[in-house]
């Protein structure tokens, strides 16, 4: 709690782990195999935000470096 203000009771409500994972996966590959992401003419996002690699890391993704 000290670190990030939530408690137990807001999670209470919160989808499973590995629901919020594989939808966050979804929704960053757009489709796209994960063995076939690339930047040119491919469908996965390209992310931009500081500390990408720790929010991923947190979450159990790998995400090609080439893409962030």
């Amino acid at each position: 709690y000290d670190m990030t203000g939530i408690r137990a009771e807001n999670l209470k409500d919160a989808a499973p782990w590995k629901q919020v994972q594989k939808r966050i996966q979804e929704i960053l590959y757009n489709g796209e195999s994960i063995w076939k992401a690339r930047s040119k003419g491919g469908r996965a996002r390209i992310l931009v935000g500081h500390g990408l690699n720790h929010d991923l890391d947190c979450l159990g993704i790998d995400y090609p470096a080439h893409l962030m």
